[in-house]
């Protein structure tokens, strides 16, 4: 009982938080507000959750979850390959159709604070579907890579006319499999799989990573210490 309890406190902060952060942004919501809003103590936030840094990577990591579960649950039986295709599609969308996103990626790219967590995230989804050939250290790696050919992406695309985005994008995905090692014709037959379905995980991509938009107005400040 009190184990169930205490669950919903917990979900009862990330909603508070997420709410909160969506309506005032990241750098106005304090742990002094989550407290008023939600009727949770601070000691009982404390608890949980050492600040509101904390809070908001688990609900990015809640949402990175969800985005791996929607491509499991539709492409049961895909080559790994094209699942994770699928997920680098859902922000590629999700970057050419929302500014405020795109310029979330291209500050964490640019950021260690916000980088590594994200390449932890796809390090430990890229093991999970390619254990049987790389080590986790090597999914590491390959990782890198790919965040590095992302940060190129970004910068091409803000440079690139509209109707050469699409074949950006198609490099983009081929790079990325070339590095996880595809060859060529296997690097084709995802990037044309997920081109085929481009529209389902535009609406996804929309769906999961527009409730990021609220690290926007904070894109470009300094993270000072978090309010009492």
């Amino acid at each position: 009982m009190l184990k169930n309890h205490s669950e919903e406190v917990r979900q009862r902060i990330l909603e508070t938080a997420k709410d909160l952060f969506l309506s005032d942004g990241y750098k106005k919501t304090t742990i002094a507000k989550i407290v008023s809003v939600s009727g949770v103590s601070s000691g009982s936030i404390y608890h949980w959750y050492k600040n509101k840094q904390e809070i908001f990577e688990e609900i990015v990591q809640e949402l990175m979850q969800e985005a791996q579960r929607l491509i499991e649950r539709d492409m049961a039986g895909r080559p790994p390959a094209c699942r994770y295709a699928a997920l680098l599609e859902m922000e590629l969308q999700a970057i050419e159709h929302n500014p405020i996103i795109r310029e979330i990626f291209c500050v964490a790219l640019g950021s260690g604070e916000m980088f590594l967590p994200l390449v932890r995230r796809h390090t430990e989804y890229v093991a999970r579907l390619f254990g049987d050939r790389l080590t986790v250290e090597e999914c590491r790696a390959r990782i890198l890579f790919i965040h590095a050919a992302m940060n190129g992406y970004l910068f091409a695309f803000q440079q690139e006319r509209e109707a050469q985005r699409t074949a950006l994008r198609q490099f983009f995905l081929s790079t990325s499999l070339m590095i996880l090692g595809l060859s060529k014709a296997e690097q084709r037959a995802c990037v044309r799989e997920i081109e085929a379905a481009r529209e389902k995980w535009q609406a996804k991509g929309r769906q999961l990573l527009a409730q990021l938009t609220f690290l926007a107005e904070d894109a470009d400040d300094e993270k000072g210490p978090d309010e009492p």
